[in-house]
Order: C-alpha cells, then sequence, then structure tokens
C-alpha cells in the first residue's frame, strides 16, 4: 500500500521540507520552499530482508508501513516508525504439479474478516495449467494441486533510524536517506507475545529539541525513550503504567525551561511524562 499517511514540516536553511511516511513507499522527503513546484529530495528503501526477523535468523521479506517521522533539531538523522498490526503474514506454497515449490502471500485487510487475494496468474497454476501470454483472457480449466497454506510470524512494527543529508542552500535539490539502524521492543519480535498482550507495535515519535532523544508510543508496550546517533539506537527508559497503557500520539512540550512529554492513551487520556536519565 503506498499512501501519503503522516507528515510534518521543518525549516532547514532557507528551505522549507516536509517529512512523509508514505506506508510500503518507504519515508519522503520534500523541497515545498515553493508550493507550487515541490520537488523530491530523498526517499528511503527496504532492504531484501527484514533486519529485526534477520537478527534472530529469520529470513523473511520486509513489510513496509512508514507511518511518522521526524527529522531531528539538526537535520541530520530521522526516525521513523514502522506501523504494524499483524505479527503474522499468511504464505501458501503449492505442493504439487509444475509449479510445485512457489509461493504465494495471502493479503489480509486490516479490521476486517480475511479475504484472501489470489491473483489470476496463480490460481491458473494451482490448476496446473502452462501460462498463456494474456492470462487474463485464459480459460480456468485444470485439476487443482496440492497446497499448504501457513501463517508465518513477522513480528510487530518497529523504529527505523536514518542518516539524512538535508539541503540547506537554494541552488542544492538533492539529498539522501541512509539507514543506520533498526529498533524493536524484544516482546514485539517473540512469538510467545503475539496473541493476548495487545499491539506491540510502535506508533508515533517526537524528537527531544536539545538531547539526541527520541521519544515513543508503542500502545501495549508503552512509552519508550531511545539515544540516537552515528551509533545507532538504544533504548534508555520506559514507562508502562500500573494496568497496562495504549499510547497513541506523543508530543515534546517545554516550560519553565523544563522539557515534559505528553502521550494520549487510547483508554485512559493523556499522560504528563518527564525523562530522567
Amino acid at each position: 500500500s503506498i499512501f501519503a499517511h503522516d507528515m510534518t514540516v521543518v525549516k532547514t536553511g532557507s528551505k522549507y521540507v516536509i517529512n512523509v511516511g508514505y506506508r510500503d513507499g518507504g519515508y519522503v522527503l520534500l523541497d515545498v520552499t515553493d508550493p507550487t513546484d515541490v520537488r523530491l529530495i530523498a526517499e528511503s528503501d527496504d532492504d531484501e530482508l527484514d533486519e529485526e526477523r534477520l537478527a534472530r535468523d529469520h529470513e523473511i521479506s520486509p513489510e513496509g508501513n512508514a507511518h511518522q517521522s521526524e527529522l531531528s533539531p539538526d537535520r541530520r538523522f530521522l526516525i521513523g516508525t514502522d506501523e504494524d498490526f499483524n505479527p503474522f503474514r499468511v504464505i501458501a506454497t503449492i505442493d504439487s504439479g509444475r509449479y510445485a515449490g512457489t509461493e504465494y502471500v495471502a493479503v489480509q485487510a486490516s479490521d476486517t474478516p480475511p479475504i484472501d487475494d489470489v491473483r489470476r496468474t496463480t490460481g491458473l497454476m494451482l490448476l496446473d495449467q502452462e501460462l498463456s501470454a494474456d492470462p487474463c483472457t485464459q480459460a480456468a480449466a485444470g485439476t487443482a494441486q496440492e497446497t499448504t497454506i501457513r501463517a508465518v510470524f513477522d513480528g510487530w512494527g518497529y523504529v527505523r533510524l536514518f542518516k539524512t543529508d538535508v539541503p540547506r542552500s537554494p541552488t542544492k535539490t538533492e539529498g539522501s536517506i541512509t539507514q543506520i539502524d533498526t529498533y524493536a521492543v524484544p516482546e514485539s519480535q517473540d512469538p510467545a507475545y503475539a496473541t493476548g498482550l495487545g499491539d506491540l507495535s510502535v506508533h508515533e515519535v517526537a524528537m527531544d529539541p536539545t538531547e539526541r532523544l527520541a521519544y515513543l508510543s508503542y500502545y501495549a508496550a508503552g512509552f519508550r525513550v531511545v539515544k540516537y546517533g552515528d551509533k545507532g539506537l538504544q533504548e534508555v527508559g520506559s514507562f508502562i503504567d500500573e494496568g497496562g497503557n495504549n499510547f497513541w500520539g506523543v508530543e515534546v512540550y517545554e516550560r519553565d525551561g523544563e522539557t515534559y512529554v505528553l502521550a494520549s492513551d487510547r483508554d485512559f487520556g493523556l499522560y504528563v511524562l518527564q525523562y530522567t536519565p
């Protein structure tokens, strides 16, 4: 699913830059200094394999899910939150016939009864038919082949850290987004926590205005504080209230020289938090 979901605008030098979470299209930086002439600065790309699953010896393709992001105050880093409510994906394998071993993914929509999307070419392969140049007009006839359908654990949504090159001068237009690290709450990558314990996906991020700290709202996994930099991401603080949380939005608030973090809980309302190193 490639669509613009969430965005923020910052001023960098003489430019106004918007960073957009584009779901499976990744994180995108746009120059909107002239709103009538919006220009692409840079966009992120996923690796071939999901990093958090690969770190656990599980080779599987990444899901995308670029949801929301913020640039650091010095514009040198970007933290993005990949929101994923489904820790499983449904994978089917054709077990017999000429296409034995072929895998296809059965897509499930969110908050709906799962209706699996199977392409016509896949259906023809399931019937063990030789594919024509135009499968859309090919008659669907043949003998059904054996198929195995299984749910594969692929984890909840997690956090990405990028190094960014955001142009400041009017003459420079191109920049870059390069991934440095990922961060996930450990339980979110453990199949034992896949059901019955709430959504363990990250939702949003807010950057500290003076320190290299980021604040994360993590649904049932609570409120998390991470330190970021050239060496990656490190969790340095967390909060989960008695009885659990269901955090949604997160924003930084400064008053009288103090930095507070406001976190909205979908069950209990507004929390005012302060990080103590």
